[in-house]
């Protein structure tokens, strides 16, 4: 199964060749002849496609962002601009001889077809959405080649996480919606040709059902948000429902930290599940795919046949070394529909990027370090920047915090007051809420040099109720209440 799924057999260098040829014909075949966005930075920038020899060559293509393509209300289109669109001439134009000739054929022999046999490669079929909390949401463009490309991605995603048909069946709690998440993860279970029940989660048929199918699926794989996979585990565990046979928990669109781990484990072990792997996944809308541990502790295995993968200092916008932290950067070499080219994630890896084995492909690959937050989570608070990625992995791997919810206020709600942070918690049971109230008030002050202004103790269930955990497809774990001050109108003198 590996042979067929995965990419050649090669050495270091010469992956990394094979990577960059394919770049050069997929920039020169289809992205510069059929988008016009990339064809003028390009040109401005001086590239040309046959002098990319070198990762380090890469520098020389334009960084692009989300600001590139986000829409707003005067540009409600923009997300178009990465978009390819050929014409039938410029497909004609761009065709290498032979191709052009068995096209000319056609077209004596079957003139009516010609058109759509030109245009389905670039013919618009899927759409996803981005799920950014302080834009507008950001349509990708999926075509018939990127629907095939998301379907290999979940084959491998089923290979490495090891899922084996005739044994497992799954219960897929992520949330019905156009994301990416859910998507890889449905075509995963049907590439790998084994049974997966999808829910939507507590929003679509609610905790209850998800327990009942719980129980009477038996599942051996859990997919899943970390915060509704933690709350249904527990539940699970209270209910006295028996999963025994789970052997693998697979979670995304959120950082999953050791201390969390533990505490999922934990619950899982109470209904049964006493030998699981609990195993992150990391993806992003404008890639149409994702990557996956292949076992805990592993960094995410990457697909050198679709894409490049560059980790680059913020600042000084020049790659780092292999290993060595920065900001994420995405190229891919391969699709059609949106694309994108050198595209800064906002992503901060701290292990960096390496070319290694992957055991499991049994294969040199690119291989990302599972250590990622988002530059967007840091945050200016009582003139403070606190990283809000950091916290929430502090309070999720608390072993001492069963649910909790951070609010970000201003004083007496007015706007014009200093910024205030409430901490709504709910301890484990047999804990000793007033020594962890300090204890955890305490390392927020080694860390940021303030307090919490308040901790509300609450109970499980009326936190759950608070993070609408059966409403939101994202759990409400860090709310910014803070609301701006009004305009002020303007006098005339």
């Amino acid at each position: 199964m590996a042979s067929s799924i995965f990419w050649r057999r090669r050495k270091r260098d010469e992956l990394i060749a094979a990577q960059l040829a394919k770049l050069r014909k997929f920039l020169n075949e289809k992205v510069i002849p059929f988008n016009r966005f990339y064809r003028e930075r390009l040109q401005r920038a001086g590239v040309s496609p046959e002098k990319l020899r070198t990762l380090q060559d890469l520098e020389r293509i334009p960084l692009m962002s989300k600001e590139d393509i986000v829409p707003s209300e005067k540009e409600p289109q923009r997300y178009r601009r990465i978009v390819l669109e050929p014409s039938k001439e410029a497909l004609l134009a761009s065709m290498s001889l032979p191709r052009k000739l068995g096209t000319a054929l056609r077209a004596v022999t079957q003139s009516q077809q010609v058109r759509g046999q030109l245009m389905d490669e670039y013919l618009p079929l899927h759409l996803t959405f981005t799920t950014g909390r302080s834009a507008l949401a950001t349509p990708v463009i999926y075509t018939p080649r990127d629907v095939e490309l998301h379907k290999l991605a979940a084959r491998r995603i089923a290979a490495l996480v090891g899922i084996q048909r005739g044994r497992d069946t799954a219960l897929n709690v992520f949330p019905f919606a156009p994301h990416l998440a859910f998507w890889q993860t449905f075509f995963a279970g049907i590439e790998a040709g084994i049974l997966v029940v999808s829910t939507g989660g507590g929003k679509a048929m609610g905790t209850p059902a998800n327990l009942r199918l719980l129980a009477s699926l038996q599942p051996t794989l859990l997919l899943g948000t970390p915060g509704y996979t933690y709350h249904i585990a527990h539940l699970a565990a209270q209910a006295g429902i028996n999963l025994t046979k789970l052997h693998t928990v697979v979670l995304g669109a959120e950082r999953v930290n050791p201390g969390y781990r533990e505490k999922l484990k934990e619950s899982l072990a109470l209904a049964g599940a006493k030998e699981v792997r609990v195993l992150a996944t990391y993806g992003f809308t404008e890639a149409k795919k994702a990557w996956v541990q292949s076992a805990e502790g592993s960094r995410y295995t990457l697909y050198p046949d679709m894409e490049i993968f560059e980790v680059i200092d913020p600042k000084s916008r020049r790659q780092v070394k292999e290993g060595e932290p920065g900001e994420v950067v995405y190229t891919m070499i391969d699709g059609s529909g949106s694309v994108v080219v050198r595209y800064r994630t906002g992503d901060m890896v701290r292990d960096g990027l390496v070319y290694q084995q992957e055991p499991i492909a049994g294969r040199i690959a690119p291989l990302l370090g599972t250590d990622i937050s988002r530059v967007s989570d840091i945050q200016k608070v009582k003139d403070t920047l606190i990283d809000f990625n950091d916290l929430f992995q502090m309070l999720s791997g608390h072993s001492s915090i069963a649910e909790w919810q951070l609010e970000i206020r201003k004083r007496n709600d007015d706007p014009y007051e200093t910024d205030e942070l409430w901490l709504k918690v709910a301890f484990a049971e047999g804990v000793d809420s007033e020594h962890e109230q300090r204890r955890l008030d305490a390392q927020l002050f080694a860390r940021y040099e303030m307090h919490f202004d308040r901790v509300i103790l609450m109970s499980r269930e009326e936190l759950t109720r608070e993070l609408k955990m059966d409403e939101s497809a994202k759990e409400l774990r860090i709310v910014d209440r803070r609301t701006p001050p009004a305009p002020q109108a303007h006098r005339p003198e």
